[in-house]
């Protein structure tokens, strides 16, 4: 079995080894949620982009989860890795760290919900018009590095939702934005 990793195209239906953030909810239950990349922090965007989270892979979110952490073929929501006392989410959660496990894929398409999720539009458009131009060659991100996924001919980051144009491998002013 391939463990997802920037070389690996999964395939809907074919299970594959994820990253998965292990979080505890206060009422003591546990959930193993599939995420992508590595932790960061996005300052640019605003509001949770200043605490340090992983993304959450809804390529491999399971159906009986899918209402909750995706929509339209984005996420909605990341896992803060760290406690901070400004972070207020509405159900509080403790991180307990990443496992990899058995996932099956649903989709090839993942990255934020932006409207979902809170983002300011206005931030999200300054930082990738800041991105325009820049290369994107063997479907490279170069924001994180992270694979871009070929969708109707175009190359979209996972994680932010960059466009990459194939025969340019650059960036391009388009957005895979909803």
């Amino acid at each position: 079995m391939d463990r997802i990793t920037d070389n690996v195209e999964p395939v809907p239906g074919n299970f594959y080894l994820v990253n998965c953030a292990k979080i505890k909810y206060e009422d003591g239950s546990v959930f193993l949620i599939p995420v992508i990349g590595e932790p960061h922090r996005d300052p640019q965007f605003g509001g949770l982009g200043k605490f340090k989270h992983y993304h959450i892979d809804g390529r491999f979110v399971p159906q009986e989860l899918a209402g909750y952490f995706f929509e339209d073929g984005r996420t909605n929501q990341v896992i803060i890795t760290e406690n901070h006392p400004e972070y207020k989410p509405a159900h509080r959660y403790q991180f307990l760290g990443v496992e990899l496990r058995r996932r099956k894929c649903r989709r090839t398409e993942t990255g934020l919900l932006f409207k979902k999720f809170g983002l300011m539009p206005d931030k999200w458009y300054a930082w990738k018009e800041s991105m325009v131009g820049k290369s994107c060659k063997d479907r490279i991100c170069p924001h994180f590095g992270t694979k871009m996924v070929e969708v109707d001919g175009k190359w979209i980051c996972p994680i932010h939702n960059l466009v990459g144009c194939p025969k340019t491998e650059k960036i391009t002013d388009e957005t895979n934005y909803k």
